[in-house]
Order: structure tokens, then sequence, then C-alpha cells
């Protein structure tokens, strides 16, 4: 009778050892799984925010490439139509005389 009683304390700390390291490697694994899940959303959070960068920057650049296409386009019609550059404005005075009146 005693050796069963001793037989069966002995399983019954074998089962809270095997429990317990069960027990343990699950709580590891949770952390080690929440641990990973930051990591993935702090670097989400890192590349959303480049991508808004890059994307902020590209818009820049295709305005910057639209108004240099509409500027050759119209230094390629001037020259075409033989505009000459202005380098100085000379104004005419015009006296009151000259012009209609209501």
């Amino acid at each position: 009778m005693i050796e069963v009683l001793t037989f069966q304390k002995n399983i019954s700390k074998r089962l809270a050892v095997i429990l317990g390291l069960i027990i343990s490697a699950l709580v590891f694994c949770y952390i080690f799984q929440f641990l990973n899940l930051n990591n993935k959303n702090f670097a989400i959070s890192n590349l959303q925010e480049k991508i808004s960068q890059i994307s902020q920057a590209n818009k820049e650049m295709e305005i910057q490439v639209s108004k240099q296409g509409v500027m050759d386009d119209v230094a390629k019609l001037a020259q075409e139509l033989d505009f000459e550059k202005i380098n100085q404005i000379d104004y005419l005075k015009i006296g009151a005389e000259s012009v209609a009146k209501k």
C-alpha cells in the first residue's frame, strides 16, 4: 500500500513538473509572439511613413516635370514662330487727348 502511495506521489510530481514545463513553454511562446508582433507593427508604421514621404516627393516631381514640359513646349513654339526674347520694355506715353472718352 505504501508502494502504491509512493508511486502515485511520484506520478503526481512528474505530472506537475510536466504541466509546469508545458505552461512555461506556452507563456514563453506567447511573450515571444507578442514581442514579434510589436516589432512587425513598428516596422509597418515606419514603412507607411516612408511610403507617405515618397508619395509626397513623387507628387512634387510630377508637378515639376509637368511644368518643365509645358515650358519646353512654349519655348519650342516661340522659336518656331520666330519670337525674340525681350531684354527691355519701353512704354509709349499717350496723352489724355489721344484717348476716347465715354
